[in-house]
């Protein structure tokens, strides 16, 4: 991913920096993992030499391309230069495997994990922040966060000791 490449700018709150991880395995397959921002765009690089053989990306059992025809009708999804995919406008969604496959005599597949970073966001219910409560009866505190990677929540209690002072637990 290049920032050139972006499609949309990110604020400096909603900044991950992204990383890529390269691991490899026994079976001629080679692993590629990245993060990417929601909204961003990804382009998968696939280093081949091509000579007489059909490229084809995949993800899951859906066949995104064939040597450089879109199989999927998703605008988003293209190919670069022949043989490497890009997706704009990432979504949640699009995270997961995507495979390289080439159709040659050891079917070496090469396949890249997408993960998607989506800024923490926490909410409480009521969104309000306030609740009532008669003295001695119970009540329920909610926070939902959500993101990826999911945000820790803490929860905090401000006791007032005087006007002047305050102390806060944390549980």
């Amino acid at each position: 991913m290049r920032k050139s490449q972006s499609t949309k700018k990110h604020s400096k709150k909603n900044f991950f920096p992204p990383f890529h991880r390269l691991v490899y395995n026994q079976a001629h397959q080679r692993r590629v993992s990245m993060n990417a921002f929601q909204h961003d765009c990804a382009t998968r690089r696939t280093l081949l030499l091509m000579r007489n053989f059909v490229l084809l990306w995949r993800r899951g059992i859906n066949v995104l391309t064939a040597s450089n025809i879109m199989v999927t009708r998703d605008e988003r999804i293209r190919l670069i230069d022949g043989y490497n995919l890009e997706i704009s406008d990432l979504e949640p969604q699009d995270a997961g495997d995507y495979v390289c496959q080439i159709s040659d005599k050891i079917n070496r597949d090469q396949v890249h994990t997408v993960e998607i970073l989506v800024p923490p966001s926490v909410r409480a219910i009521p969104t309000s922040g306030q609740l009532q409560a008669r003295k001695g009866g119970p009540i329920t505190l909610e926070c939902k966060g959500s993101g990826n990677p999911v945000p820790s929540i803490y929860w905090t209690k401000k006791v007032s000791v005087s006007r002047h002072y305050e102390y806060t637990t944390q549980k």
